[in-house]
């Protein structure tokens, strides 16, 4: 089947052109960035550069060795797959990885945003979050056209296309399990769906104490979720 164009369900806008050339994480065009680096940090630029490159081959690994491959493969559990990785360090913090190349506070630090999409500080943050710098710059920085809510709605209709139902307002009161497997779930309503395959996207200290029936839960992992329920 032809691959549907990508606007057909969402529509995306290129930010890095947009948004103040004064903001170092977003400078898309290399030249803009140097002019910038020597503008604040005369002395950086060299260590800038060498930074995004070992970046660019960190994320070539990534990509190839992860994003590219099926996590599905036994293969892409083999530990020797991780060899590779090691010459960049990812058990360094991100503030270590950015302090070998500026030996500066204020650029370490400013290079170590991303840490903060994870609610980290950059003392405990893993280096390999230092690449997301490099993708921003590399491919840009892009805003979905009416925010998540219209993603999620775009999912949606992506989803409709290739033939799946939506059910609003139909909370499940149970799933259904027999034989140690889940086979569909009953609405609160009563009516019970019957499913080769159930998905559970609930929290899941709420999915094992309220939607899992005791018996199956009891002796598996489950348990222990019932446990961090009632912290």
């Amino acid at each position: 089947m032809a691959r549907e164009p990508a606007d057909r369900w969402n529509s995306a806008k290129e930010l890095s052109k947009a948004i103040s050339a004064r903001c170092p994480e977003l400078l898309f065009d290399a030249e803009e960035r140097s002019q910038f680096m020597r503008e604040l940090f005369s002395d950086r630029i060299d260590q800038t550069r060498k930074l995004f490159e070992l970046s660019k081959a960190k994320y070539l690994i990534a990509y190839e060795k992860f994003m590219a491959h099926p996590a599905d493969d036994v293969g892409y559990y083999n530990p020797l797959r991780l060899l590779p990785t090691l010459k960049f360090k990812p058990w360094q913090t991100l503030y270590a990885h950015l302090d070998e190349h500026f030996h500066d506070d204020r650029v370490s630090y400013a290079f170590s945003y991303p840490s903060k999409y994870l609610g980290l500080h950059p003392t405990t943050c893993s280096s390999v979050f230092g690449v997301i710098p490099f993708l921003e710059l590399a491919f840009g920085v892009w805003h979905v056209m009416g925010g998540f809510r219209a993603l999620a709605a775009g999912m949606m209709k992506c989803a409709q296309d290739l033939g799946a139902t939506f059910r609003m307002s139909s909370p499940v009161d149970e799933v259904l399990v027999e034989n140690g497997e889940a086979k569909g779930v009953r609405l609160a309503s009563g009516e019970v769906l019957k499913a080769d395959l159930v998905v559970v996207n609930a929290d899941l200290p709420y999915a094992a104490q309220r939607l899992i029936p005791e018996k199956w839960r009891e002796g598996s992992r489950l348990s222990n979720a019932c446990a961090l329920g009632d912290r």
